[in-house]
C-alpha cells in the first residue's frame, strides 16, 4: 500500500511541476521559462548546500532512536538537523548575494532571478530535512503528501493564476516560494504528529555526532545536484533565456519516460540486497531482466509516440517551442538508453560496489560538462542534448558492463523479441494517425489506439517464467 501511494504521489507530483512549466511557458514565453529554470538551478544547488547532509542524518538519527524509543534524542535529531540547515542556508544566501555584488558572474542578465529564488533556500532545505525526518519514523507516505500533492499543487495553482492574471515573473517565483513555505509549515505538522517534539522540553541535541556524519555526505550531495542541472549552467551562460526555455521544456518532456522507471527504482534496491546477501543469483538475475524489460518496453513505446508527435507535443507550450523538437528527440534517445539497461546503478550500490558507483558518478559530472561545455557553443540547445544524451549512454553503459563483469549478472534474453514485435502496431497507429490529424485530438486518438494495441499484443503473447517473480515481489511490497 505505502508502495502505490509513494508512486501515485510522484506521478502525480511529475504532472503537476511539467504543468508548472506549461503555464510559465502559455503565460510569460520562452524566456520566462529560461529565467525560472535558471532560478531553479539556484534553489536546488544553494539547499543542497544548506542542509548539507542533515536530510539523510535526520532519517537515520529518527530512525535508530524511534527504534529505541529515546524520545529525547529523537526530538534533539529533529531540532539539530532543523538548526544546522537554518545556519548553513542563511550562509549560503548571504555568500551567494554578496558573490552577486563583488563578482562578475557571466550570468548578468539572471542577476534578479538569483537574488529573488535565494529566498526560498532556507524553506526548500528545511522542507527536505522535515520529509527525510518523516521516512525515519518508516512512513513515506508523509513526503509524498508534502512536496508532491502539497507544495507541487500550490505552486502550480498559483502559478497558473500569477502567469495569466499578472504575467510578472517576480510574482512568478514567489508564488513557488510562498508553496515551499506551506510544504515547510506542513512536514513540521507531522513531525508532530508522528511525536517528533514530544520531549521538546528537555531534547538532547547529538550536535558533533550529527555533524560528522553529515558534512562529508555535502560534496556527494552538490555533485549528484550540480550533474542534474549541468546543462541549464552551461546554456544560461551562452545562449539567450529563449532557447534555455525552448530546452527546458524538451527536457522536462523527455523525463516523463522515466516514470516508470522511478517505479523500477522503489521496489529493487532491497530486493536485491536481499537477493545477494543470501547468494541467490538466480532471484536476483530474473528479477534484474523481468525489470529491465518491462521499463524497456513501456520506456519504448512511449518514446515512438513523442518522437512521432514532437512538434505537436512542444506547440501545446507556444508556437516558438517547436524549434526544440530535434532537441527533443536527442534527450529521448538518451532516456531509453537509461531503460534499456536497467537499474544497473543499484545492482552495484547494493552490491558491495557503491565506492565503484560514486566513481562513476563522478565521471559522468565531468565528461557532462567538458561536453556541454564545448557542444553548446557549437550545435546550442541541440548541443545539449547530445552532450546529456552522450553522458547518461556512456555512465549506464559502463554501469552495465560492470554488473555483468562484478556480479555476473546481465538483464538479457531471448524472450525481448516479444516487446519489439508489440511495438510495431502502435507505432504504425501513431504515423497513420499523425497523417490524419493534428494537435490534441490527434495526441488523444494516437495514444488510446497505440495504448490498447500494445497492451492488448502483451497481452497475448504472455509472459515468462521471470515476470511471475516481479509480479511476487510487487505484491509484497505492496503489503
Amino acid at each position: 500500500m505505502l508502495m502505490s501511494i509513494a508512486l501515485v504521489g510522484t506521478v502525480i507530483g511529475k504532472l503537476f511541476r511539467y504543468f508548472l512549466q506549461f503555464f510559465i511557458a502559455r503565460g510569460l514565453g520562452a524566456g520566462a521559462v529560461g529565467f525560472f529554470a535558471f532560478g531553479l538551478v539556484v534553489l536546488q544547488i544553494g539547499a543542497t548546500f544548506a542542509r548539507a547532509g542533515f536530510d539523510v542524518a535526520a532519517e537515520k538519527y529518527v530512525s535508530i532512536h524511534e527504534s529505541d524509543g529515546d524520545e529525547r534524542k529523537l526530538t534533539g535529531a529533529v531540532f539539530s538537523t532543523f538548526l544546522f540547515s537554518i545556519g548553513f542556508a542563511i550562509v549560503t544566501v548571504l555568500v551567494l548575494n554578496i558573490g552577486l555584488e563583488l563578482f562578475e558572474t557571466g550570468y548578468e542578465a539572471y542577476r534578479p532571478v538569483i537574488r529573488h529564488f535565494s529566498v526560498g533556500i532556507p524553506l526548500l532545505a528545511l522542507m527536505m530535512v522535515g520529509m527525510h525526518a518523516t521516512r525515519g519514523f518508516k512512513e513515506t507516505k508523509y513526503s509524498v503528501y508534502t512536496r508532491d500533492i502539497a507544495q507541487s499543487g500550490l505552486a502550480v495553482t498559483l502559478i497558473a493564476i500569477v502567469s495569466f492574471a499578472v504575467s510578472d515573473l517576480r510574482l512568478v517565483i514567489y508564488s513557488y516560494i510562498l508553496s515551499l513555505a506551506v510544504g515547510v509549515v506542513l512536514v513540521v505538522y507531522y513531525l508532530y504528529r508522528l511525536g517528533a517534539f514530544a520531549a521538546y522540553a528537555n531534547p538532547v541535541l547529538q550536535s558533533r555526532e550529527i555533524l560528522t556524519f553529515s558534512l562529508p555526505l555535502l560534496f556527494a550531495g552538490v555533485s549528484s545536484t550540480a550533474a542534474s542541472w549541468i546543462d541549464i549552467l552551461f546554456l544560461s551562460a551562452f545562449v539567450s533565456p529563449d532557447n534555455v526555455g525552448i530546452y527546458q521544456i524538451a527536457f522536462q518532456t523527455s523525463m516523463l519516460m522515466t516514470t516508470i522507471i522511478y517505479a523500477a527504482n522503489m521496489i529493487f534496491p532491497s530486493l536485491i540486497a536481499d537477493a545477494y546477501s543470501n547468494g541467490n543469483r538466480t532471484y536476483l538475475r530474473d528479477l534484474y531482466t523481468s525489470i529491465t524489460k518491462w521499463t524497456a518496453y513501456v520506456t519504448l513505446f512511449l518514446s515512438l509516440f513523442l518522437v512521432v508527435f514532437s512538434s505537436e507535443i512542444l506547440s501545446l507550450f507556444g508556437s516558438e517551442f517547436t524549434a526544440g523538437s530535434s532537441t527533443l528527440i536527442a534527450l529521448i534517445g538518451g532516456q531509453v538508453i537509461v531503460a534499456s539497461t536497467g537499474p544497473s546503478g543499484f545492482v552495484l550500490k547494493m552490491t558491495e560496489f557503491e565506492r565503484l558507483e560514486l566513481y562513476n558518478s563522478i565521471g559522468m559530472l565531468v565528461l557532462n560538462a567538458a561536453l556541454n561545455y564545448v557542444l553548446i557553443q557549437w550545435y546550442g540547445i541541440f548541443g545539449a542534448a547530445i552532450a546529456t544524451t552522450f553522458s547518461l549512454a556512456t555512465l549506464n553503459i559502463a554501469r552495465l558492463l560492470e554488473a555483468k563483469y562484478y556480479v555476473g549478472v546481465l538483464p538479457y534474453s531471448l524472450d525481448y523479441w516479444k516487446g519489439v514485435a508489440a511495438l510495431w502496431p502502435p507505432l504504425l497507429v501513431f504515423l497513420l494517425v499523425s497523417e490524419v490529424l493534428t494537435g490534441i485530438a490527434a495526441l488523444v486518438v494516437s495514444g488510446t489506439i497505440g495504448g490498447v494495441t500494445f497492451l492488448a499484443i502483451i497481452y497475448l503473447l504472455g509472459l515468462e517464467n521471470r515476470d511471475r517473480v516481479l509480479i511476487e515481489a510487487i505484491e509484497q511490497e505492496e503489503i
